[in-house]
């Protein structure tokens, strides 16, 4: 795997406290192993990425989902609240003063942030994230 450019990576930690489990998300890490565990949980966490999954104890992922929100730049969580409100790519052109076509390269960045797909997802996601 390590030829592999692309493939999954594990990474295999001494301090579950230090926030390493969300720097290695945000690097491309697929699992996170404790230092400290069984040979046996290092092999399930090896198993379960190479098929597929995503293995990190210790992590709520409701923190993952505000520092998500929170890592947003001014002008895509202006976009975001934008299109919670249901307007349409010109709509958002003329409300942010910016070109169409810049319009869908930052709903791209933003999709790919918040690992949704659409935009529907988006607006979902936005929503599911309000506090009060």
């Amino acid at each position: 795997m390590r030829d592999e450019a692309a493939g999954p990576r594990v990474v295999v930690y001494g301090d579950q406290s230090s926030g390493a489990h969300l720097a290695a998300m945000g690097a491309g890490a697929a699992g996170f192993a404790p230092r400290s565990g069984s040979v046996e949980t290092l092999l399930e966490t090896c198993i379960a990425v190479a098929e597929g999954k995503m293995v990190f104890p210790y992590l709520d992922v409701r923190d993952l989902q505000n520092s998500l929100m929170q890592s947003l730049s001014r002008r895509e969580t202006d976009m975001l609240q934008a299109l919670s409100k249901g307007m349409t790519n010109r709509e958002l052109s003329r409300e942010l003063g910016i070109s169409a076509n810049t319009v869908k390269f930052h709903l791209s960045n933003l999709y790919d942030k918040l690992s949704v797909k659409n935009r529907a997802q988006a607006i979902a996601y936005y929503y599911s994230n309000q506090s009060g």
